[in-house]
């Protein structure tokens, strides 16, 4: 059954009146019903949240109640509860102290967490990349060969050579894989479903068909084209 309650008053963001307004809990948010109008607010935001560029701008949206695109102080605490973490956190995003979270401050704290995920996508591939290349910064034919086979399980079918998989991706026609083709090459390994195969040398892969595979997006790809 909805209980009755009576909402924050207006200054603190929340639209509506003063009276009293049903409430009823939805899928871990508390439903606020003033009549025509139903908004839905999560009871809860965790400072994991914000560990992510995704998970923070889906908080940053969920802390702004009214949706003016600045978070005050209160909409920050009606949300988290741990007061004193919370104002921790708070002066941290509120980078010019000037108690309002502006959407310039949101969107930096986003785009720096979005900027360092993409520098991790970038450095792990090229570790992979250096782990199979013999010093030109390049995979040679031989060498994606064994990436192919360590790293993926995969191997040419039906006759195919590596050459021909190798053209599929190689822009520059060096007869050399990069890291931006490489990049390519996990971005869109469907380009290749005619010449390779999963291939397991190990009896529990091939029981149980276990492949490694990676995602990898368009920031990636951007970093190398500079």
């Amino acid at each position: 059954m909805p209980t009755t309650t009576s909402p924050p008053e207006t200054s603190t963001g929340w639209e509506g009146t003063t009276d009293d307004a049903d409430t009823t809990t939805y899928a871990g948010s508390v439903v606020y019903d003033y009549g025509t109008t139903q908004q839905y607010y999560p009871s809860y935001v965790d400072f994991g949240d914000f560990s992510t560029s995704d998970s923070a701008a889906y908080a940053f949206e969920n802390l702004d109640r009214n949706h003016d695109s600045s978070i005050t102080l209160v909409e920050f605490l009606l949300t988290i509860p741990e007061v004193k973490q919370a104002i921790v956190s708070f002066a941290k995003f509120d980078g010019d102290n000037s108690d309002v979270i502006e959407k310039s401050e949101r969107d930096q704290f986003v785009k720096n967490l979005k900027d360092a995920e993409r520098q991790r996508k970038v450095d792990a591939l090229n570790s992979t990349l250096k782990a199979y290349d013999k010093g030109d910064s390049k995979l040679q034919a031989s060498e994606f060969v064994k990436y192919l086979q360590s790293q993926l399980s995969m191997c040419c079918k039906n006759g195919n050579t590596i050459d021909q998989v190798m053209a599929l991706y190689d822009e520059d026609h060096d007869k050399a894989i990069s890291p931006q083709e490489l990049f390519n090459f996990k971005r869109n390994m469907t380009v290749a479903e005619d010449f390779l195969q999963y291939c397991w040398a190990d009896p529990y892969d091939a029981a149980y068909g276990s492949r490694t595979t990676d995602k990898y997006d368009y920031d990636v790809y951007s970093a190398f084209k500079g």
